[in-house]
C-alpha cells in the first residue's frame, strides 16, 4: 500500500491508495439461477425508480447467510446441508431481508423445517420461489461532482469534491463520519478500469459523527483535495462520498453480516450496497 499526504489550511488530510479489484463484484454473477432442492429458494427484486436491480443484499434473519442480486434482480439463497456444522437453523419462521442503503428495506417471511425451506408456506410458492414483492422504494438520491473534473497528473492545485443529498419522499437521516468544520470527512476514488481505490481522508484523527436530516430541498457537503504532481495516478475515477444512511427496520446483525469494518473509511465501505449517481474525476497523462 502506498500512502501520500496533502494538506488543507489548518486541517490534516491524507490520501491512501489501495491497489485492488473492486469490492462490490456480484458474488453470484449473471448466471442463470435455478433452485436445485428445497434447501434453495429463489426470487427477483425490482426497484421503484427502474434502476438496474443488481447488488441488492439478501440476508436471512439470525444467520450469516447472504447473497446479492444479479443484473436482472434475480437471486438464490441456499441453506447449508444438515451435516454441515455451520447449519444456522433447524426450524422456525424467519424474515428474509432485501437491503440497499438508500432504499427502504423490505422483508419476506420464510419457513424452515428440519433444516430445509418449507415450500408453499410463508412467502414461498410451491417451487421455492419468492412470491412477487412490491419494488424497493428509493429514499435518497446521492450525487457527487468534481471541479475541475479533468486534470493532468502534473496538476498542482485544489480539486473541489461536492456531495449532494436529496430525499425522494420523506426526510432521511444520514451520518457523516469524520466531518470537520462542515467539510466532508472522506471520499473514495475508484478506478473504473482496474477497481483500484484511492481513499482521501480530511483528518485521519477525527472521531466525529455528524447526524443530519435530509429533506426534499437537499443538502450538500464539500471536500478539497490539494493535488500535487503524481498524487492520483492517470485514470478515470468514480467519486464515492463517505456517507452512511440510517433507516428503521435494518437489524444491526444484517450490517454485521456484511463485514466487521463496513462503516469505516476503507475498501470495506464498498461492501454496503448503494445506488449512487457517482461523478467522475479524470486524470490524464498530459
Amino acid at each position: 500500500m502506498k500512502a501520500c499526504r496533502c494538506f488543507l489550511p489548518g486541517i490534516l488530510s491524507a490520501t491512501l491508495i489501495w491497489s485492488l479489484q473492486a469490492c462490490t463484484s456480484n458474488p453470484i454473477g449473471d448466471e442463470k439461477i435455478e433452485a436445485t432442492n428445497n434447501r434453495t429458494l429463489t426470487g427477483r427484486i425490482t426497484l421503484n425508480d427502474r434502476a438496474r436491480p443488481d447488488d441488492v443484499y439478501v440476508w436471512l434473519e439470525g444467520t450469516n447467510l447472504g447473497t446479492r442480486t444479479d443484473s436482472t434482480g434475480n437471486f438464490q439463497l441456499t441453506l447449508p446441508p444438515p451435516s454441515d456444522n455451520g447449519t444456522p437453523i433447524n426450524g422456525g419462521a424467519f424474515d428474509l431481508y432485501f437491503y440497499l442503503a438508500n432504499y427502504k428495506v423490505k422483508r419476506a417471511r420464510v419457513i424452515v423445517q428440519n433444516g430445509v425451506f418449507a415450500f408453499a408456506q410463508g412467502d414461498l410458492d410451491a417451487s421455492g420461489r419468492l412470491l412477487e414483492l412490491a419494488p424497493l422504494v428509493k429514499l435518497l438520491t446521492i450525487r457527487s461532482f468534481a471541479f475541475p473534473n479533468t486534470v493532468s497528473s502534473q496538476y498542482v492545485g485544489p480539486i473541489d469534491i461536492l456531495a449532494n443529498l436529496q430525499a425522494t419522499f420523506d426526510s432521511v437521516t444520514v451520518v457523516l463520519p469524520k466531518v470537520i468544520g462542515g467539510i466532508l470527512g472522506g471520499v473514495l476514488l475508484r478506478n473504473k478500469a482496474t477497481g483500484g481505490l484511492i481513499v482521501h481522508v480530511t483528518d485521519p484523527g477525527a472521531d466525529t459523527r455528524v447526524v443530519a436530516r435530509i429533506g426534499g430541498e437537499g443538502r450538500s457537503w464539500r471536500l478539497i483535495i490539494n493535488m500535487t504532481r503524481g498524487l492520483i495516478p492517470v485514470g478515470r475515477y468514480e467519486i464515492i462520498p463517505y456517507i452512511l444512511v440510517e433507516q428503521e427496520g435494518v437489524p444491526q446483525q444484517l450490517l454485521q453480516s456484511l463485514g466487521p469494518n463496513v462503516e469505516d473509511l476503507s475498501p470495506d465501505f464498498l461492501k454496503i450496497p448503494f445506488k449512487r449517481e457517482n461523478g467522475e474525476l479524470v486524470v490524464t497523462g498530459n
